[in-house]
């Protein structure tokens, strides 16, 4: 078991409501779809970090961050109870995992 820590947006937008209300973390980058049928887009970009679908297991723990002035603070702490999928509906963070708290 893992425990990782996810950011609830950048410090200008705030998603910690919605991870909360649907039991979600959103990861990305999402930008080239669905991560297993693209892999090779996503390794392509020097950019980014490992990809978290490879990385993220179900019975890992979350805790959810987000900014606080200059700091963070926590805001849930969940459990990774699905695998990772792609969800198509959101703009920017598209990989979904669901969690419970």
């Amino acid at each position: 078991m893992t425990i990782w820590q996810v950011a609830a947006g950048d410090g200008n937008h705030d998603y910690a409501d919605v991870f909360l209300q649907f039991g979600v973390i959103l990861v990305g980058p999402g930008s080239e779809r669905d991560y297993f049928l693209n892999r090779d887009a996503y390794e392509s970009r020097e950019s980014w970090p490992s990809s978290p679908a490879e990385n993220l297991a179900v019975c890992d723990l979350v805790a959810l961050k987000r900014a606080h002035g200059r700091d963070w603070e926590i805001v849930g702490v969940g459990e990774i109870i699905s695998e990772y999928r792609f969800e198509n509906v959101f703009c920017t963070f598209m990989v979904r995992i669901a969690v419970r708290s």
